[in-house]
Parts: structure tokens; C-alpha cells; sequence
């Protein structure tokens, strides 16, 4: 995954069975600083049903 917010990676995939949801997981280890880089960005999400 991109570390770039402004240059983000694109991801595709495609189910073989009938699916009724998706989960997203972050793991991190916990690092303590005082400015918040722990963050996570997703965007637009399209979910199409064919």
C-alpha cells in the first residue's frame, strides 16, 4: 500500500461467490508519537453486482 496520501494505490478484485460484505483490517504495531501518522486513507469505493 501506497504511504503517499496524494499518490494512492488502486486494488480490484473480484469475488467467485455471492458476497454480503466486506471487512477492511488495519494492524499496526503501537507506536506512541505525539504527531498522529497512524492514519489510514481509503477512498471511493465502488461496489458493483453483476
Amino acid at each position: 500500500m501506497s504511504k503517499n496520501k496524494d499518490v494512492l494505490d488502486y486494488y480490484s478484485f473480484d469475488f467467485d461467490k455471492e458476497t454480503y460484505g466486506i471487512r477492511i483490517t488495519v494492524t499496526t504495531n503501537q507506536v506512541n508519537y505525539e504527531k498522529n501518522k497512524g492514519r489510514v486513507v481509503l477512498s471511493d469505493f465502488v461496489i458493483r453486482h453483476s
